[in-house]
Protein backbone atom coordinates (compact mmCIF):
# COMPACT_ATOMS: atom_id res chain seq x y z
CA UNK A 1 0.00 0.00 0.00
CA UNK A 2 1.45 3.76 -0.92
CA UNK A 3 1.76 5.42 1.87
CA UNK A 4 -0.26 8.04 2.62
CA UNK A 5 0.48 11.73 4.66
CA UNK A 6 -1.68 11.91 7.79
CA UNK A 7 -0.24 15.38 8.49
CA UNK A 8 0.34 18.53 5.84
CA UNK A 9 3.95 18.91 5.32
CA UNK A 10 3.73 22.59 6.59
CA UNK A 11 2.25 21.66 9.73
CA UNK A 12 4.15 23.30 12.81
CA UNK A 13 5.95 21.51 15.23
CA UNK A 14 3.75 22.41 18.18
CA UNK A 15 0.41 20.60 16.79
CA UNK A 16 3.14 17.85 15.63
CA UNK A 17 3.26 17.24 19.52
CA UNK A 18 6.30 18.77 20.21
CA UNK A 19 5.00 19.62 23.42
CA UNK A 20 1.67 17.68 23.85
CA UNK A 21 0.11 17.91 27.36
CA UNK A 22 -0.42 14.18 27.57
CA UNK A 23 3.61 13.54 26.09
CA UNK A 24 5.37 11.67 28.17
CA UNK A 25 8.94 13.38 27.07
CA UNK A 26 11.07 10.07 28.64
CA UNK A 27 12.67 7.52 25.96
CA UNK A 28 9.63 5.75 24.39
CA UNK A 29 9.55 1.93 23.15
CA UNK A 30 8.88 3.60 19.27
CA UNK A 31 11.73 6.02 19.58
CA UNK A 32 8.83 8.27 18.75
CA UNK A 33 9.89 12.43 18.34
CA UNK A 34 6.07 13.46 17.51
CA UNK A 35 2.63 12.56 17.13
CA UNK A 36 3.22 11.54 13.47
CA UNK A 37 5.90 9.05 14.10
CA UNK A 38 4.02 7.52 16.86
CA UNK A 39 0.89 6.85 14.99
CA UNK A 40 3.25 5.31 11.98
CA UNK A 41 4.32 3.35 14.88
CA UNK A 42 1.06 2.01 14.96
CA UNK A 43 0.18 1.38 11.94
CA UNK A 44 3.46 -0.27 11.17
CA UNK A 45 1.85 -2.78 13.08
CA UNK A 46 -0.89 -3.64 10.94
CA UNK A 47 0.65 -3.83 7.84
CA UNK A 48 0.65 -7.15 6.93
CA UNK A 49 -2.82 -6.58 6.00
CA UNK A 50 -3.73 -4.13 3.43
CA UNK A 51 -7.40 -3.89 4.35
CA UNK A 52 -6.77 -3.19 7.77
CA UNK A 53 -3.81 -1.02 7.48
CA UNK A 54 -6.16 1.18 5.16
CA UNK A 55 -9.58 1.20 7.63
CA UNK A 56 -6.72 2.30 10.33
CA UNK A 57 -4.79 4.90 8.30
CA UNK A 58 -8.32 6.29 7.37
CA UNK A 59 -9.21 6.81 10.62
CA UNK A 60 -6.26 7.88 12.12
CA UNK A 61 -6.33 10.64 8.93
CA UNK A 62 -9.27 11.75 10.16
CA UNK A 63 -8.70 12.20 13.21
CA UNK A 64 -5.83 14.49 12.61
CA UNK A 65 -7.68 16.42 9.89
CA UNK A 66 -10.30 17.06 13.12
CA UNK A 67 -7.94 17.50 15.41
CA UNK A 68 -5.03 19.81 13.99
CA UNK A 69 -7.19 21.17 11.59
CA UNK A 70 -10.35 22.16 13.09
CA UNK A 71 -9.17 22.12 16.87
CA UNK A 72 -5.46 23.64 16.60
CA UNK A 73 -4.70 20.70 19.10
CA UNK A 74 -2.12 17.63 18.65
CA UNK A 75 -3.31 14.56 19.14
CA UNK A 76 -1.16 14.09 22.47
CA UNK A 77 -2.72 16.42 24.24
CA UNK A 78 -6.20 15.70 23.31
CA UNK A 79 -8.62 14.96 26.77
CA UNK A 80 -11.86 12.86 27.05
CA UNK A 81 -13.74 15.71 26.24
CA UNK A 82 -12.01 16.26 23.28
CA UNK A 83 -12.30 12.58 22.02
CA UNK A 84 -16.32 13.11 22.96
CA UNK A 85 -16.70 16.63 20.56
CA UNK A 86 -14.99 14.29 17.86
CA UNK A 87 -17.61 11.51 18.08
CA UNK A 88 -20.52 14.50 17.43
CA UNK A 89 -18.26 15.56 14.30
CA UNK A 90 -17.88 12.30 12.72
CA UNK A 91 -22.06 11.67 13.38
CA UNK A 92 -22.35 14.86 11.78
CA UNK A 93 -19.34 16.11 9.53
CA UNK A 94 -19.18 19.03 7.20
CA UNK A 95 -20.45 18.66 3.76
CA UNK A 96 -17.19 20.17 2.79
CA UNK A 97 -15.42 16.96 3.94
CA UNK A 98 -17.91 14.53 1.90
CA UNK A 99 -17.86 13.62 -1.24
CA UNK A 100 -16.62 9.88 -3.42
CA UNK A 101 -15.53 6.83 -2.62
CA UNK A 102 -11.93 7.75 -4.22
CA UNK A 103 -8.23 6.34 -3.40
CA UNK A 104 -6.61 7.66 0.00
CA UNK A 105 -4.49 10.84 -0.38
CA UNK A 106 -5.70 11.41 -3.91
CA UNK A 107 -6.68 14.59 -5.30
CA UNK A 108 -10.01 14.11 -5.44
CA UNK A 109 -10.10 12.35 -1.80
CA UNK A 110 -12.56 13.42 1.26
CA UNK A 111 -12.21 12.16 4.48
CA UNK A 112 -16.16 10.86 4.66
CA UNK A 113 -18.31 9.30 2.30
CA UNK A 114 -22.01 9.15 2.45
CA UNK A 115 -23.62 8.89 5.55
CA UNK A 116 -23.10 8.08 8.56
CA UNK A 117 -24.77 5.41 10.55
CA UNK A 118 -23.78 5.01 14.77
CA UNK A 119 -22.36 1.34 14.03
CA UNK A 120 -19.59 3.17 11.67
CA UNK A 121 -19.26 5.95 14.50
CA UNK A 122 -18.72 3.24 17.13
CA UNK A 123 -16.04 1.59 14.85
CA UNK A 124 -14.15 4.47 13.99
CA UNK A 125 -13.95 5.22 17.92
CA UNK A 126 -13.06 1.80 18.61
CA UNK A 127 -9.96 1.80 15.90
CA UNK A 128 -8.89 4.77 17.82
CA UNK A 129 -9.04 3.37 21.12
CA UNK A 130 -6.85 0.62 20.44
CA UNK A 131 -4.62 3.45 18.45
CA UNK A 132 -4.26 5.45 22.28
CA UNK A 133 -4.18 2.16 24.25
CA UNK A 134 -1.07 1.31 22.06
CA UNK A 135 0.48 4.59 22.40
CA UNK A 136 0.08 4.55 25.79
CA UNK A 137 1.70 0.99 25.95
CA UNK A 138 5.00 2.39 24.05
CA UNK A 139 5.66 5.26 26.67
CA UNK A 140 4.60 7.97 24.34
CA UNK A 141 1.82 9.02 25.69
CA UNK A 142 0.90 9.12 30.12
CA UNK A 143 -2.83 8.15 29.36
CA UNK A 144 -5.40 7.48 26.83
CA UNK A 145 -7.74 9.79 26.60
CA UNK A 146 -10.58 7.13 25.51
CA UNK A 147 -10.22 5.22 28.59
CA UNK A 148 -13.65 6.39 30.79
CA UNK A 149 -14.94 5.83 27.11
CA UNK A 150 -14.50 1.98 27.05
CA UNK A 151 -17.37 0.07 28.09
CA UNK A 152 -19.77 2.63 26.34
CA UNK A 153 -18.09 2.40 23.35
CA UNK A 154 -18.19 -1.27 23.28
CA UNK A 155 -21.43 -1.24 24.39
CA UNK A 156 -22.65 0.91 21.35
CA UNK A 157 -20.39 -1.44 18.91
CA UNK A 158 -22.12 -4.76 20.48
CA UNK A 159 -25.08 -4.24 22.36
CA UNK A 160 -25.21 -4.98 26.23
CA UNK A 161 -21.77 -6.31 27.50
CA UNK A 162 -20.05 -8.24 30.21
CA UNK A 163 -17.70 -6.75 32.22
CA UNK A 164 -15.37 -9.26 30.89
CA UNK A 165 -15.05 -9.47 27.17
CA UNK A 166 -14.31 -12.82 25.46
CA UNK A 167 -13.43 -14.04 21.89
CA UNK A 168 -16.77 -16.20 20.78
CA UNK A 169 -16.44 -19.64 18.98
CA UNK A 170 -16.88 -17.54 15.67
CA UNK A 171 -14.07 -15.48 15.99
CA UNK A 172 -11.92 -18.45 17.09
CA UNK A 173 -12.55 -20.69 14.68
CA UNK A 174 -11.53 -17.67 12.50
CA UNK A 175 -8.11 -17.32 14.35
CA UNK A 176 -7.41 -21.23 13.70
CA UNK A 177 -8.09 -20.75 10.10
CA UNK A 178 -5.70 -18.06 10.02
CA UNK A 179 -2.98 -20.16 11.99
CA UNK A 180 -3.52 -23.30 9.97
CA UNK A 181 -3.59 -21.35 6.98
CA UNK A 182 -0.66 -18.90 7.20
CA UNK A 183 2.80 -20.17 7.11
CA UNK A 184 5.17 -18.00 8.61
CA UNK A 185 7.59 -18.17 11.55
CA UNK A 186 5.39 -15.23 13.98
CA UNK A 187 1.70 -17.06 12.71
CA UNK A 188 3.42 -20.68 14.27
CA UNK A 189 4.63 -18.85 17.42
CA UNK A 190 1.68 -16.73 18.19
CA UNK A 191 -0.20 -20.19 17.61
CA UNK A 192 1.62 -21.47 20.15
CA UNK A 193 1.17 -18.37 22.88
CA UNK A 194 -2.30 -18.29 21.57
CA UNK A 195 -3.08 -22.20 22.76
CA UNK A 196 -1.79 -21.60 26.76
CA UNK A 197 -3.68 -18.57 26.60
CA UNK A 198 -6.80 -20.34 25.19
CA UNK A 199 -6.33 -23.68 27.15
CA UNK A 200 -4.64 -23.09 30.44
CA UNK A 201 -5.69 -19.79 30.71
CA UNK A 202 -2.53 -17.89 31.09
CA UNK A 203 -1.77 -13.92 31.09
CA UNK A 204 0.64 -12.48 28.70
CA UNK A 205 3.35 -11.79 31.13
CA UNK A 206 2.86 -15.76 32.73
CA UNK A 207 3.21 -17.26 28.43
CA UNK A 208 6.73 -14.91 28.03
CA UNK A 209 8.50 -15.28 31.13
CA UNK A 210 7.63 -19.01 31.30
CA UNK A 211 10.30 -21.82 29.85
CA UNK A 212 9.90 -25.09 28.64
CA UNK A 213 11.54 -26.66 31.30
CA UNK A 214 8.02 -25.68 33.11
CA UNK A 215 6.52 -28.93 31.31
CA UNK A 216 6.96 -32.15 32.89
CA UNK A 217 5.27 -35.51 32.08
CA UNK A 218 4.19 -37.41 35.24
CA UNK A 219 4.17 -41.20 35.69
CA UNK A 220 0.11 -41.51 35.05
CA UNK A 221 1.15 -39.52 31.59
CA UNK A 222 -0.43 -36.21 32.73
CA UNK A 223 1.48 -33.69 31.70
CA UNK A 224 1.65 -30.37 33.88
CA UNK A 225 3.65 -26.91 33.53
CA UNK A 226 4.84 -24.82 36.32
CA UNK A 227 4.83 -20.76 36.03
CA UNK A 228 4.97 -18.04 37.67
CA UNK A 229 1.47 -16.70 38.14
CA UNK A 230 0.39 -12.97 39.26
CA UNK A 231 1.63 -12.23 42.46
CA UNK A 232 4.97 -14.12 41.89
CA UNK A 233 3.31 -16.92 42.74
CA UNK A 234 4.00 -20.47 41.38
CA UNK A 235 1.35 -22.39 39.86
CA UNK A 236 1.27 -25.98 38.77
CA UNK A 237 -1.32 -25.89 35.67
CA UNK A 238 -2.88 -29.37 34.06
CA UNK A 239 -2.34 -29.03 30.36
CA UNK A 240 -4.47 -30.84 27.98
CA UNK A 241 -3.63 -33.10 25.32
CA UNK A 242 -4.63 -31.04 22.64
CA UNK A 243 -1.90 -28.63 24.22
CA UNK A 244 0.62 -30.68 24.59
CA UNK A 245 0.26 -31.73 20.63
CA UNK A 246 0.79 -27.68 20.12
CA UNK A 247 3.89 -27.69 22.11
CA UNK A 248 5.39 -30.84 20.32
CA UNK A 249 4.55 -29.00 17.19
CA UNK A 250 5.80 -25.68 17.73
CA UNK A 251 9.39 -26.90 19.60
CA UNK A 252 9.90 -29.63 15.82
CA UNK A 253 9.24 -26.41 13.99
CA UNK A 254 12.39 -24.98 15.94
CA UNK A 255 14.90 -27.79 15.58
CA UNK A 256 13.93 -29.10 19.54
CA UNK A 257 13.10 -32.57 20.54
CA UNK A 258 10.02 -32.65 20.75
CA UNK A 259 9.49 -32.74 24.58
CA UNK A 260 11.32 -30.37 26.69
CA UNK A 261 13.49 -31.67 29.39
CA UNK A 262 13.07 -31.11 32.86
CA UNK A 263 14.91 -28.11 33.94
CA UNK A 264 15.52 -26.78 30.55
CA UNK A 265 15.63 -23.21 30.27
CA UNK A 266 14.88 -22.36 26.79
CA UNK A 267 12.51 -19.39 26.52
CA UNK A 268 8.28 -20.57 25.75
CA UNK A 269 8.82 -17.97 22.72
CA UNK A 270 11.31 -18.04 20.69
CA UNK A 271 12.80 -14.84 18.33
CA UNK A 272 13.80 -15.62 15.47
CA UNK A 273 17.45 -14.59 16.26
CA UNK A 274 18.27 -17.49 18.26
CA UNK A 275 16.95 -20.00 20.82
CA UNK A 276 18.35 -18.29 23.48
CA UNK A 277 16.27 -14.91 23.14
CA UNK A 278 12.78 -15.08 24.54
CA UNK A 279 9.46 -12.60 23.31
CA UNK A 280 8.90 -9.71 25.15
CA UNK A 281 4.73 -8.80 25.89
CA UNK A 282 4.79 -6.13 23.62
CA UNK A 283 6.04 -8.13 20.86
CA UNK A 284 3.62 -10.99 21.49
CA UNK A 285 0.55 -8.17 21.70
CA UNK A 286 1.46 -6.83 17.93
CA UNK A 287 1.93 -10.52 16.40
CA UNK A 288 -1.80 -11.50 18.33
CA UNK A 289 -3.34 -7.86 17.01
CA UNK A 290 -1.75 -8.93 13.29
CA UNK A 291 -3.52 -12.43 13.40
CA UNK A 292 -6.99 -11.25 14.52
CA UNK A 293 -6.81 -8.19 12.05
CA UNK A 294 -6.46 -11.09 9.53
CA UNK A 295 -9.18 -13.27 11.05
CA UNK A 296 -11.34 -10.16 11.11
CA UNK A 297 -11.31 -10.55 7.03
CA UNK A 298 -12.95 -13.74 7.16
CA UNK A 299 -16.34 -12.97 9.38
CA UNK A 300 -19.00 -11.35 7.64
CA UNK A 301 -20.50 -10.22 10.39
CA UNK A 302 -20.07 -6.29 11.02
CA UNK A 303 -19.82 -5.98 14.45
CA UNK A 304 -17.92 -9.08 15.55
CA UNK A 305 -15.17 -8.07 12.79
CA UNK A 306 -14.73 -4.81 14.82
CA UNK A 307 -14.59 -6.72 18.09
CA UNK A 308 -12.35 -8.98 16.64
CA UNK A 309 -9.79 -6.20 15.75
CA UNK A 310 -10.21 -4.67 19.24
CA UNK A 311 -9.46 -7.36 20.85
CA UNK A 312 -7.40 -8.28 23.64
CA UNK A 313 -4.39 -11.21 24.34
CA UNK A 314 -6.30 -11.48 27.95
CA UNK A 315 -9.87 -12.53 25.84
CA UNK A 316 -8.42 -15.50 25.20
CA UNK A 317 -7.92 -15.86 29.48
CA UNK A 318 -11.75 -15.08 29.40
CA UNK A 319 -12.42 -17.45 26.81
CA UNK A 320 -10.99 -20.17 29.20
CA UNK A 321 -12.94 -19.70 32.15
CA UNK A 322 -16.19 -19.14 30.35
CA UNK A 323 -15.58 -22.50 28.62
CA UNK A 324 -14.58 -24.34 31.38
CA UNK A 325 -17.78 -23.04 33.85
CA UNK A 326 -19.88 -24.20 31.11
CA UNK A 327 -18.61 -27.57 31.33
CA UNK A 328 -18.76 -27.47 35.24
CA UNK A 329 -22.09 -28.85 36.05
CA UNK A 330 -22.30 -29.08 39.74
CA UNK A 331 -20.43 -26.84 42.75
CA UNK A 332 -17.25 -28.85 43.02
CA UNK A 333 -16.48 -28.44 39.27
CA UNK A 334 -16.87 -24.99 39.36
CA UNK A 335 -14.37 -24.72 42.51
CA UNK A 336 -11.96 -26.29 39.94
CA UNK A 337 -12.34 -23.81 37.65
CA UNK A 338 -11.67 -21.17 40.58
CA UNK A 339 -8.39 -23.19 41.33
CA UNK A 340 -7.68 -23.06 37.17
CA UNK A 341 -7.62 -19.19 37.16
CA UNK A 342 -5.90 -19.25 40.59
CA UNK A 343 -8.95 -16.93 41.86
CA UNK A 344 -9.74 -15.78 45.55
CA UNK A 345 -13.32 -16.48 45.54
CA UNK A 346 -15.71 -18.30 43.79
CA UNK A 347 -17.54 -15.24 43.00
CA UNK A 348 -14.63 -13.65 40.96
CA UNK A 349 -14.72 -16.60 39.06
CA UNK A 350 -18.55 -16.58 38.63
CA UNK A 351 -18.53 -13.50 37.05
CA UNK A 352 -17.48 -15.66 33.86
CA UNK A 353 -20.39 -17.21 33.87
CA UNK A 354 -22.17 -16.45 30.54
CA UNK A 355 -24.97 -19.26 30.45
CA UNK A 356 -27.77 -18.62 27.98
CA UNK A 357 -30.98 -16.64 29.33
CA UNK A 358 -33.23 -19.50 27.84
CA UNK A 359 -30.81 -22.17 29.87
CA UNK A 360 -31.18 -19.64 33.16
CA UNK A 361 -35.09 -19.98 32.14
CA UNK A 362 -35.31 -23.13 31.93
CA UNK A 363 -33.08 -24.13 34.83
CA UNK A 364 -35.83 -21.87 37.35
CA UNK A 365 -38.98 -22.76 35.20
CA UNK A 366 -40.18 -25.30 37.33
CA UNK A 367 -39.66 -23.47 40.63
CA UNK A 368 -42.77 -23.17 43.33
CA UNK A 369 -43.61 -22.67 46.41
CA UNK A 370 -42.19 -25.88 47.37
Amino acid sequence: MQEIELYDRNVSLELLGASGTNRKFDDNDAAATNDAEAIRSWLSHHSRSAETLRKYTREARRLVIWSVGFQRKPISSLKLSDMQEYREFLRNPPEALVGARSRIGGREWKPFVGERTEKSVGHAMVILMGMFTYLQEIGYIKRSPMIQLRNRLYDEVEGDEENFRYLDAEQIAAIKTVLDRDDEPFVHRTRFAIALMLMIGMRIHEVTSATMGGFKVRSDGTCWLRFLRKGRKWYTAPVPYAMVLELKRYRLLNGLEAMPVPGEQTPMLLTFKGQSDGLGDRELRNDFYEVCARASELIADEDKRATLLEASPHWLRHAFAKRALRRATNKEQAHQVQRLMSHRSLETTLLYDDTPDKEQHDFVKDTDWE
